[in-house]
């Protein structure tokens, strides 16, 4: 009579017991058989746990840590708003510029292959005071962080060729303030600039890279004519290169302010002190013209002044540091300060 065949258990086709093997050599003991399964079980279900954990308990995060490395938000800038004159006349217009801005979290802890690549785009620049700002960036923030404003036709192009090499570094399209004259209007006017660290629980919402008024009607008049910055959602690569748009969220332009002042008045007052001062052996001078109903200001001038186009554009910084080492003063604002 046959005798009935055992159903073999699942684990017998990964360790079979000794009944179920063929006699070779010394069988391995039932005991430790088992305990061989268990402990193979007791792994399988630790694989299983910590598998549901990264997929179940922590997926959500992953995912979101995921999605902000592909999904980036570059700032939009919103166009800054104009001085015009009482007839309409712009007194400053905005100038495109580009600058050079970096994503902390994308560059590399070591910066030689970074030095060599801008050294070879920028060989007239002092590159230090950029590394500089680099080794001592906060690698937690997300803000960019401003590296070189204002640069040149060229640089550009030259930094553009090389951008598969600029990890962590992009070219942003900014705007810097020309001045009708670039001077009769400097002290009542003033002027724009970076914003700096020490400025910053001023304007805690701005960023490094953004402009604001420093001096005169410029910083009077901040809120109403900086505007509200916008964002574009881009998809990028591992490397920050941009693949896809992915929508626009757009700026709203600063409002225009329109003065008393008379643009053609204050060019001619700004002539005629600059000639009477030379006719008396001086160099400090201030002129007001009010109308005499309604004492508008239609004209403010105030001498020596400063060309305001070149501190706003930040270009010549030794021109700029020579106006505060001039013992004339001319940053004063004897008009209103003399």
């Amino acid at each position: 009579m046959r005798e009935r065949q055992r159903s073999a258990a699942p684990w017998d086709l990964f360790f079979p017991s000794a009944s179920s093997r063929p006699p070779q050599g010394r069988a391995i003991p039932e005991r430790n058989l088992t305990l061989l399964r268990g402990a193979a079980l007791t792994l399988l279900a630790l694989l299983f746990g910590q598998s549901l954990r990264l997929q179940v308990s922590e997926g959500i995060l992953f995912r979101n840590e995921a999605e902000e490395n592909r999904v980036r938000d570059l700032i939009v800038y919103a166009t800054r708003g104009i001085f015009l004159d009482r007839f309409g006349v712009p007194l400053v217009q905005n100038v495109t510029a580009i600058q050079l801005v970096a994503d902390i979290s994308l560059i590399p802890d070591d910066l030689e292959a970074l030095n060599v690549t801008l050294g070879e785009a920028l060989p007239e620049r002092d590159l230090s005071p950029v590394f500089d700002r680099l080794r001592s960036a906060d690698r937690r923030t997300n803000a960019p962080l401003l590296l070189l404003d204002n640069l040149t036709h060229r640089e550009f192009l030259l930094l553009a060729s090389r951008t598969e090499r600029l990890r962590g570094l992009a070219l942003e399209t900014t705007a810097f303030r020309d001045y009708r004259g670039n001077g009769p209007f400097a002290h009542v006017l003033g002027y724009t600039g970076k914003l700096s660290p020490e400025e910053r629980h001023v304007y805690p919402t701005y960023l490094l890279t953004e402009t604001v008024g420093k001096a005169g009607l410029e910083r009077q008049y901040e809120t109403l004519l900086r505007g509200t910055r916008g964002a574009r959602r881009v998809e990028v690569d591992a490397a920050g290169a941009v693949q896809h748009d992915l929508g626009l969220l757009p700026p709203v332009p600063g409002a225009n302010a329109r003065l008393h002042l008379d643009a053609g008045l204050q060019e001619k007052a700004y002539e005629a002190l600059r000639t009477g001062m030379e006719a008396a052996g001086t160099r400090r001078g201030t002129v007001i013209a009010l109308d005499p109903v309604t004492g508008a200001v239609r004209a403010l001038v105030s001498a020596p002044s400063f060309p305001h186009s070149d501190v706003a554009s930040g270009t010549d910084s030794r021109t700029i540091s020579r106006f505060f080492e001039d013992a004339d003063s001319p940053l004063l604002n004897r008009a209103t300060q003399g």
